[in-house]
């Protein structure tokens, strides 16, 4: 998959980043994740298994029951004993992420499509106990995010 002559035109079919996702997630799951709650520490991360249901599932198009069957094959019953969805509108997620971004205004408009159709979709998923992630206002800063206690 990584070609490192690539000049970058090559598109990666969803199926296959979807595949690239989980076995990234698996990997880090195995070598880091499990070992140090073996430890007895905490773990905080950034994007586990929601974020491919509403990027991939949501926002690609990919069948949810597919992604669960993947998820479940590939990750067993391990899951975050808490989640933080942090809900912003595309359009603040773009202005937070501003310096990293590097979007013509085609794909911009893409983008914002995209994260409306992965928000819709982790918005449907928030109504289905037990798996509702808590969402905090997503107003905050970022930098305040440390000092907010439930």
């Amino acid at each position: 998959m990584l070609d490192i002559q690539s000049t970058g035109d090559e598109v990666i079919n969803d199926k296959a980043e979807v595949l690239m996702f989980y076995a990234a997630r698996v990997q880090l799951v195995e070598t880091v994740i499990k070992p140090a709650l073996a430890r007895g520490q905490w773990v905080i991360g950034d994007r586990h298994d929601l974020s491919t249901q509403a990027y991939q599932g949501g926002g690609r198009g990919i069948d949810q029951t597919m992604l669960a069957t993947l998820r479940d094959a590939v990750l067993g019953d391990f899951r975050p004993h808490l989640t933080l969805y942090l809900d912003v509108t595309p359009e603040v997620g773009l202005k937070r992420a501003a310096p990293a971004a590097n979007l013509t205004e085609l794909s911009r408009s893409r983008w914002i499509s995209l994260i409306e159709l992965a928000r819709a979709t982790l918005n449907w998923r928030r109504r289905i106990p037990p798996s509702a992630p808590l969402t905090p206002p997503s107003r905050w800063r970022p930098s305040s995010a440390t000092s907010v206690r439930w």
